[in-house]
């Protein structure tokens, strides 16, 4: 087999790859841009928490809503949240 990726790859890529509150804000925004061209509406998506706080969540929802988007975000469980963005 040609792809060697496993299990323990994924666990190192995880733990490596914590996302600033900007990242996730700009994740949000480039999925919403590529999912309306494809005629996607709403746009959902999962985070893990991280270090996210709910200042940064908070700020998050205010930046989309001045970009006029419909945004709830809801925590999915203690470790994740899921986002729910319209338009």
């Amino acid at each position: 087999m040609a792809n060697k990726f496993n299990a323990e790859q994924a666990r190192v890529n995880l733990k490596q790859g914590k996302k600033s509150h900007q990242n996730i804000y700009e994740d949000i925004l480039q999925q919403v841009e590529s999912s309306s061209k494809k005629g996607i509406n709403p746009v959902y998506l999962n985070f893990l928490r991280g270090n996210i706080t709910q200042e940064n969540i908070d700020n998050i929802i205010s930046k989309l809503h001045k970009l006029g988007f419909e945004v709830d975000i809801r925590e999915s469980s203690s470790i994740s949240f899921s986002v729910k963005v319209s338009f």
